[in-house]
């Protein structure tokens, strides 16, 4: 007969066995916790990369951008509405950039005051212009323009002028009036520095009342700055009372613009422009009527 084998121990030790299941479950929770640690750690260190590297710098390109904005325009509802767009999109705030600190055009045009009709008022770059006055310091000047035919036989669309009308009120300490345009709409900054002058073809008439002055300003960064309107100018050189039917050219170099009286001098950035002024200011104070021909605005190299 067969002698029968004794078992191993292993298999009747329930305790033993018991053992080797808990030492089982104990590794594998072990590797499930360290691979569950492994994972978040990656992820944060992902998502701190990702937060730096893309949307930190979208961020403070975005700030960046709307410090820019700051300097281009002063009124706070502007501003805002250019921070708004800027944070809609990666794509908006590139086109942002894109809009700052331009060369100016090759050819220098300003405005030539050509048009589809004679209502059609625009600047070269088909920028609406807009009206200015002495009405923000307590003043009542009025100032309304129209486009003027060269030769209305031509047709609309021919060449034509801006005639600017004017009415100087007493009641402000410095009576003014005129007309404002910008370079670009959104605002953006242009660089003239490549032009050495500006040039222009002008004549007024003062039909009631006293003297006048008349400056033309170009308007940058530096003086937006300030706050205060203090364009850079240039005197336009018209007679000061009733003039003639003759057009004046007149052509000032660039460097020859200086910061106006009332403010204190203020460094002219020739490659951070954004617009010009033409204003009509009343020289003895007095009131006084009348109109100011204006054409072929232009930068010259």
């Amino acid at each position: 007969m067969y002698e029968q084998q004794p078992q191993a121990k292993a298999n009747h030790n329930p305790w033993l066995k018991a053992l080797s299941a808990w030492l089982a479950d104990v590794k594998l929770l072990k590797l499930i916790i360290w691979l569950t640690v492994g994972l978040v750690s990656v992820s944060i260190a992902v998502g701190a990369f990702l937060y730096y590297h893309i949307f930190g710098g979208l961020k403070s390109e975005v700030h960046g951008i709307y410090r820019v904005a700051t300097n281009l325009k002063g009124p706070s509802d502007q501003l805002n509405e250019i921070y708004r767009l800027t944070t809609n999109s990666a794509h908006q705030l590139a086109q942002l950039n894109v809009w700052v600190n331009d060369k100016y055009p090759t050819n220098g045009l300003v405005a030539e005051f050509r048009g589809r009709s004679a209502s059609e008022i625009v600047t070269s770059s088909d920028e609406e212009i807009s009206m200015l006055s002495d009405s923000a310091h307590g003043g009542s000047s009025v100032v309304w323009y129209e486009r003027i035919l060269h030769d209305p036989s031509k047709g609309r669309d021919s060449d034509g002028f801006l005639r600017i009308h004017f009415h100087l009120n007493t009641n402000s300490p410095v009576p003014y009036a005129g007309i404002c345009a910008f370079f670009a709409n959104p605002p953006r900054m242009f660089d003239i520095s490549d032009f050495h002058a500006v040039e222009l073809r002008a004549r007024a008439n003062v039909t009631n009342g006293g003297i006048c002055e008349y400056t033309f300003h170009l308007c940058d960064i530096n003086a937006a700055n300030k706050r205060n309107y203090a364009w850079a100018e240039i005197k336009l050189p018209l007679a000061a009372g009733s003039g003639s039917t003759n057009w004046v050219p007149c052509q000032k170099q660039l460097q020859e613009f200086t910061t106006p009286d009332f403010s204190t001098p203020i460094p002219f950035d020739q490659t951070r422009v954004i617009g010009f002024t033409i204003q009509v200011g009343a020289k003895d104070g007095k009131e006084a009527m009348g109109y100011l021909d204006l054409d072929d605005i232009r930068f010259r190299r």
